[in-house]
């Protein structure tokens, strides 16, 4: 071990060197004031670089329970060093090297933990890229939880140049990188007059850091070497956040395989590892994609899928149901001519099934594109040549749920799946898309008892627990819902959920104040904007129910409207408005009512707004004899929905205000009277159906004091 200057001994007692890499060499060390041990990384001198200062003050801002932190750096007698937490426990690599065996459940958990580190460094601005993402730099602390280590500092974050990187782990293009600037190298160095005392090597190995090195150009060499001494440089790889994804891949491979992946050809994980579940394993192959568009585009999506990873995997369940057929096709074949048959029977099979599949993913692009007429006509294709076909009848619940027609969800599944569909994992999807319809609607029984079916197809979903938790929990079934919680907790359902559910389950049992710090906690905790929105509008609900004021209503809703992007927020400013009309209504404060006409112009800016919505403005403009704006809505709602009593109604009752403001000798009752006679023609029209309307008596009363005053004729 070197000596260290004694400005750094005064602070620091050297424990002893841990490694060393492409960035520089890492000691334990113990921090006398702290009294804590860390770590201390001396950067390589050729890597130094005048923003380093700026890049640490950058990541001692990071704040995550799965990455160490970074305290400082310093600068010692020409040295530099970073100052960050030590990570006590083994790393990934070294439990691996003890032949260990990981569940399948724990490491979805890392991978949770993992993609929430790698998160973090990538929402920096400008984003830190790790670049070396692997078993060795992952350490298991005693509580079984997982800390990334050896992240970036030295890096140009602007440029995401990486140093360094290691085969098998490294995503394809950083490899290319390597590749390309060693063919440079070999070129200088052939060069005439240039310098050949330094080798280019590039190591291999299944876990080997391999640094390229170069000698120095001229005004490179390092402050105080001799003009004789030649300084190796370390290259820079530049890559995006989608090479780390590309590594989180490799390392959850390594993880469930007891493999590295090759670095050349990765072999599909289900054929090392058949046991796995087949949405794991389909995500893991996605991340190792050698084109990084046909990853995982952001951490975060990632992370999504890793949450949600028992309803995903849908092309790995493809390649099952291509290999079942083939297996089919060559059982049914036979020697001879009868061979040659089969194997005619086995090509058109599987051009049909590759027909069926591709129309099936045609659909889910459409279907994400938001053009459910062009995923309609995909279906019809595929089921054309499959009838039964679960992946399809799976795309179209997921089409229909999406749009929102869950009246035409449960009609579909009842129709066209329920004893007809028999693969158990689509099952599993469709009919929790089922259940959530029937909770959409309000149904919670029907919903309960398709959660049940649904969790007979797929025990193993975390998420199918939750909503199971929370139907119980409308239903007043306060103890049942707390023991499929209890299920969906055991299964690793993200800390998010389990706070909704948990707010749920207490505002169940009349606990608003707990369900209201709960769902407050959902809020702080989740990255899922639909969840987020959900427990917005629970939150309004437990102050609805007394653990709040109007005001802390209209707060925490103006809150959820700055918070959500636009396609979450509808549900919330119809509550808003309705919050702000009751504060009018309480408070005798007409400012409320022009609040409540901007929320709901919004809705309709939005293009969310229904006949109700255009209908509230215009009460609101009335009730404030805003008549002007009042007539100008009430027009637009006949253009935009045609004649209807109600908007005549509106506007009867618009004249007769306007001109009960006017003297009695100016006022002018013709109008008023038109649109009288037009919404008691169209009223009298639709009471066959036994709608009776109040304000309808109302309004033949106000007709009839204007005849009575004289200024209209009884008709």
């Amino acid at each position: 071990m070197p000596e260290f200057d004694q400005e750094l001994t005064r602070t620091y007692q050297i424990l002893g060197k841990i490694g060393s890499g492409g960035g520089g060499t890492i000691y334990k060390a113990y921090h006398k004031n702290l009294e804590k041990e860390v770590v201390l990384k001396r950067i390589h001198s050729g890597l130094l670089k005048n923003n380093i200062r700026t890049e640490v003050d950058i990541l001692k801002n990071l704040k995550s329970p799965y990455l160490p932190q970074v305290f400082d750096f310093l600068q010692v007698d020409g040295a530099v060093y970073t100052v960050m937490d030590y990570i006590p426990g083994q790393s990934l690599k070294e439990v691996l090297q003890e032949k260990t065996e990981f569940s399948q459940s724990r490491v979805i958990k890392w991978m949770d933990q993992l993609c929430q580190a790698v998160e973090q460094l990538h929402t920096q601005n400008p984003p830190i890229i790790h670049g070396d993402i692997k078993p060795a730099n992952i350490m298991l602390t005693p509580k079984d939880d997982i800390c990334l280590i050896d992240f970036n500092i030295s890096g140009d974050f602007q440029d995401s140049d990486i140093l360094g990187f290691t085969p098998g782990y490294a995503a394809p293009e950083q490899m290319k990188s390597v590749e390309q600037r060693l063919a440079r190298l070999k070129e200088k160095r052939e060069a005439p007059g240039s310098v050949q005392d330094a080798a280019v090597t590039m190591p291999v190995g299944s876990d080997q850091d391999a640094t390229v090195t170069m000698p120095a150009e001229s005004g490179d060499s390092a402050a105080g070497s001799s003009g004789a001494e030649t300084e190796q440089k370390t290259f820079r790889i530049t890559i995006d956040e989608r090479s780390d994804i590309y590594s989180i891949g490799a390392t959850a491979y390594h993880l469930l395989t007891g493999q590295c992946p090759d670095k050349d050809e990765v072999k599909p994980i289900w054929e090392v590892n058949p046991s796995l579940e087949d949405s794991l394993a389909y995500l893991v192959m996605k991340c190792l994609n050698k084109d990084p568009a046909g990853r995982y585009q952001s951490v975060r999506e990632l992370h999504q899928a890793v949450l949600n990873v028992h309803q995903s995997g849908k092309a790995y369940k493809r390649l099952k149901v291509r290999q079942l057929i083939i297996r089919l096709a060559l059982a049914a074949g036979t020697v001879g001519f009868a061979a040659l048959a089969g194997l005619g029977y086995l090509q058109m099979q599987r051009e049909r099934q590759d027909a069926y599949l591709s129309y099936v993913d045609q659909m889910d692009a459409a279907r994400q594109a938001q053009d459910y007429d062009l995923a309609d006509g995909y279906y019809r294709q595929a089921i054309a040549l499959y009838p039964d076909g679960p992946e399809a009848a799976l795309e179209m619940v997921r089409t229909l749920y999406q749009q929102k027609r869950y009246e035409d969800v449960l009609e579909f599944v009842s129709r066209s799946v329920i004893n007809v569909v028999t693969d158990e994992t689509c099952l599993g999807n469709i009919y929790y898309l089922y259940g959530n319809s029937y909770f959409e609607l309000g149904e919670y029984e029907a919903a309960e008892e398709v959660f049940r079916q649904a969790i007979a197809y797929a025990p193993d979903n975390a998420l199918l627990y939750r909503d199971h938790a929370i139907t119980l929990a409308k239903l007043n079934r306060a103890e049942e819902a707390e023991t499929q919680l209890n299920m969906a907790v055991q299964l690793l359902l993200g800390n998010d959920s389990i706070y909704y559910t948990q707010g749920e389950i207490n505002g169940a049992q009349g606990n608003w104040q707990e369900a209201l710090a709960d769902f407050r906690t959902c809020i702080e905790t989740t990255e899922d904007d639909y969840m987020k929105m959900r427990a917005y509008l629970m939150c309004n609900t437990a102050m609805e129910q007394g653990a709040g004021t109007l005001e802390d209503q209209a707060a925490l809703l103006e809150e959820a409207r700055g918070q959500l992007p636009m396609e979450y927020q509808n549900a919330v400013l119809e509550e808003l408005a309705q919050v702000y009309i009751d504060l009018s209504n309480v408070s005798g404060d007409a400012s409320y009512d022009m609040k409540a006409v901007e929320v709901f112009t919004g809705i309709v800016n939005n293009g969310w707004g229904i006949y109700s919505t255009y209908n509230n403005i215009a009460v609101l403009y009335q009730k404030n004899q805003m008549y002007s704006e009042e007539k100008d809505i009430l027009d637009e709602m006949l253009r935009l929905f045609g004649e209807n009593y109600n908007t005549y109604k509106r506007l009867a009752f618009m004249e007769a205000g306007a001109q009960m403001q006017a003297a009695n000798e100016e006022r002018e009752y013709h109008t008023f009277a038109e649109y009288y006679e037009n919404a008691v023609a169209l009223y009298e029209e639709q009471l066959a159906n036994n709608q009776t309307d109040l304000e309808m008596t109302t309004l033949q009363e106000l007709y009839q004091q204007a005849v009575d005053g004289g200024w209209l004729e009884a008709r």
